[in-house]
């Protein structure tokens, strides 16, 4: 579980990287905070990194295997981005 104590600081974002899986030794599309679906195990992976491999952490048998979601997206401040609201959600995943 994310804990967080600036609200303003964090934006809600609709968005299909949020609900796409990735497995161990995938390639992270997004930087940021990312949680086993199974376990709730969660760890930070950077842009261009690959997930944990398997041994990462472990599962039972019942579990079955690891699988991560991206739950927080994390980016760098861009200058180019414009500043009205619309045009910052639709640039957050896009970089």
């Amino acid at each position: 579980m994310v804990f967080f104590k600036y609200r303003n600081l964090i934006h809600q974002l609709d968005h299909q990287a949020f609900d796409r899986l990735l497995q161990p030794g995938d390639t992270t599309l997004y930087s940021g905070i990312y949680r086993c679906e199974v376990c709730g195990y969660e760890i930070v992976s950077t842009k261009g990194d690959s997930m944990p491999p398997e041994h990462h952490h472990k599962h039972t048998l019942a579990q079955g295997p690891i699988s991560w979601r991206l739950i927080v997206r994390t980016i760098q401040k861009n200058p180019d981005v414009a500043r009205d609201r619309e045009s910052r959600n639709r640039g957050y995943l896009e970089r």
